[in-house]
């Protein structure tokens, strides 16, 4: 698999990229095409592309913080879900750092929604108790509530904390 660095939407990839963007995730958990400009201008922004024979794959985009990266979306083309490859991708991005990686999924509502948290937990994260809901994005549909795994073990309430303040006031204002 090949791995792509995606800077701007002018990357050859980008358009692939964007498509399996939109159809992986509801409207109020993407960003809007002004707000993706404005994270590819943060230094503590990545968006990796992960290609087969000229097929994405999969991405990952995720904020580095201080003490911990934040995976804001991943996602792998469904046409090759159950193949390894997200396993794969997740577990060749967690081997890279040392940090605490944190995610948020949906909550627990459908068969769908539990086979990713199995997957998360297959991957090595760990449920956290924190109440949360993610900050919405710019298209006025409000906060989503979701759920929060972490890598290594559960965040502390301060570590939380933390995170919620870094995704509100750095990861969302890009």
């Amino acid at each position: 698999m090949n791995k792509i660095e995606v800077k701007s939407s002018s990357a050859k990839i980008y358009p692939q990229f964007k498509s399996l963007y939109e159809e992986s995730f509801p409207l109020a958990e993407q960003r809007t095409e002004f707000q993706q400009k404005m994270a590819f201008q943060s230094e503590r922004y990545r968006l990796i592309c992960h290609e087969e024979n000229n097929v994405l794959a999969g991405f990952i985009s995720y904020w580095n913080f201080d003490n911990f990266i934040y995976i804001e979306h991943f996602a792998v083309n469904k046409d090759l879900r159950g193949r390894g490859y997200g396993f794969k991708i997740m577990e060749e991005f967690k081997s890279a750092t040392d940090k605490i990686l944190i995610l948020e999924i949906d909550k627990i509502t459908d068969a769908q929604s539990a086979a990713r948290l199995r997957f998360y937990k297959k991957c090595g994260f760990f449920e956290n108790p924190h109440k949360h809901s993610h900050p919405g994005y710019g298209y006025g549909l409000g906060e989503c509530p979701m759920l929060i795994l972490s890598t290594q073990r559960q965040i502390t309430s301060e570590e939380y904390a933390k995170f919620y303040s870094d995704l509100k006031n750095l990861a969302m204002r890009h």
